[in-house]
């Protein structure tokens, strides 16, 4: 026979069903929340264009403010868009289906909300920039009248005029990387365009100074029948700029339009800003302006040669330029005549610039 057990020690005795709690089947079958792939593939997309927008930002230097926009733009798509459809869940006891629609709906009123927001910084930032540009164009102007000005008194400011050119420039790019969409684009398409008169610019002022430096026209200076082809020469080559720069400024609106066109702006629109474009830099007066440079460089030409055909009969006194043949003295004071008319008529055209830079600053 077995012993007897006290009943007390049958708690003592190992039991495996004692010890395994059983699985709550309600527990079991609880579904968990989750929406359709194409919903998180949206929230995905939606933090992708915050990032892209967070690196925009510090390409165009607006300090460490992206890494917040951007930040901020992440969790607030995911919280305002999952939040939501997560509380949908909860409603409607796991309803996948209505979870997926709030958070594509929300995830639609996010997107609108804050592409609206880039819009308004947009115009903010292109009224900024425009604000900027009034003010860089009428310093600008007063820069250029006041070159004119001295050059009208003899003044040397040539090295000044290049100088102003490429700041021009300069501050219209810096203009255009301060501006968005198609004001951007409108600024780069012009200092593009405005970039291929830079060199040409250089070459006139470069080949004038010389020719200036040489002595220009001055009998004193070409005592020594050797220096009178180095002379012709100078003058050969700027001809060859002013002809160079001529072609290249009467090709600028055309260019302009070209340029405008191939970023599919409406006809009205070019028409507009190439109108602006003609008040401000009066191609028609430049035009006359390298005209009047044609005429000098004939009159030069005429000068110098009848003082290298005449060379020994004619001296330097005191009284000026003195010629033993009437003859000669009558062919050399036609060329001079003919040169100072076109020179009248060269400060008059800069006088006139000069009228158009100031009205471009009084402008509002």
């Amino acid at each position: 026979m077995h012993p007897p057990t006290h009943p007390s020690d049958k708690k003592d005795l190992p039991s495996a069903a004692a010890d395994t709690v059983a699985p709550d089947p309600l527990e079991r079958s609880k579904p968990r929340f989750s929406l359709n792939p194409i919903a998180f593939a949206l929230v995905g997309l939606a933090c992708a264009g915050r990032v892209y927008v967070g690196l925009y930002e510090m390409k165009h230097d607006q300090g460490m403010l992206w890494v917040t926009d951007m930040m901020a733009g992440i969790t607030g798509t995911i919280l305002f868009s999952i939040g939501p459809a997560w509380l949908m869940w909860k409603i409607t006891r796991g309803r996948r289906s209505l979870a997926t629609a709030t958070c594509i709906v929300m995830l639609s009123l996010i997107n609108f909300a804050y592409l609206n927001s880039l819009n308004v910084a947009d115009r903010q930032a292109n009224d900024k920039a425009l604000e900027k540009f009034d003010s860089v164009v009428s310093d600008h102007s007063e820069q250029q009248a006041d070159i004119i000005d001295r050059a009208l008194s003899g003044e040397d400011v040539m090295s000044e005029a290049v100088d102003l050119f490429g700041q021009n420039i300069s501050d219209f790019e810096a203009i255009g990387r301060e501006s968005t969409g198609q004001q951007a684009q409108v600024f780069a398409a012009a200092t593009k365009v405005m970039r291929r008169l830079e060199e040409p610019l250089k070459a006139y002022l470069a080949s004038s100074k010389r020719f200036n430096d040489a002595g220009g026209i001055n009998a004193a200076t070409m005592l020594d029948r050797e220096t009178i082809p180095d002379r012709l020469q100078m003058i050969d080559e700027f001809a060859e700029a002013n002809e160079r720069l001529a072609t290249t400024y009467a090709s600028l609106h055309p260019e302009m339009r070209r340029e405008l066109e191939l970023l599919n702006f409406n006809e009205e629109f070019v028409d507009e800003f190439l109108k602006g474009w003609w008040e401000t830099a009066r191609p028609d007066i430049v035009s006359k302006l390298r005209q009047t440079d044609r005429d000098l460089i004939v009159n030069f030409r005429g000068l110098i040669n009848t003082l290298d055909a005449a060379h020994g009969q004619w001296s330097i006194s005191a009284e000026g330029l003195v010629f033993n043949s009437d003859a000669i003295r009558d062919q050399y004071n036609s060329y001079f005549k003919q040169m100072y008319d076109a020179a009248a008529r060269q400060n008059s055209l800069q006088q006139q610039l000069q009228q158009a830079a100031t009205e471009t600053k009084a402008s509002p």
